[in-house]
């Protein structure tokens, strides 16, 4: 298992530990406010991808090795969700910038 910082629109910010599986358990365990619309993953290396609640509810898995958490989206709208090495999430309301473009390829 692996630690994560969590912030934002959340109860309690902090740090939690997440384990491999759906990323709907690390998101019951961030304790987001009802309001939050978005997840923004951020990797160690400063990526970021504001991904829609219910999306990464229903499709966001996370696997964690010796080279920490990583998050794949399965069935994203774009490739470009799947974050390697995730430090921190932050839950908005709203849509956070990120570095996911416009109109991605894939």
């Amino acid at each position: 298992m692996q630690s994560i910082e969590v912030d934002g629109e959340v109860h309690e910010p902090g740090s939690i530990t997440v384990s491999p599986g759906p990323a709907s358990e690390m998101l019951n365990n961030a304790g987001p406010i009802e309001a939050a619309t978005h997840v923004t993953v951020v990797g160690r290396d400063g990526y970021r991808a504001s991904i829609p609640v219910e999306i990464l509810e229903t499709g966001g898995v996370l696997g964690v090795d010796e080279g920490g958490v990583s998050l794949r989206v399965v069935d994203g709208a774009t490739l470009c969700w799947n974050v390697k090495r995730v430090a921190r999430i932050e839950l908005s309301i709203g849509k956070l910038p990120d570095d996911v473009p416009e109109k991605p390829e894939h």
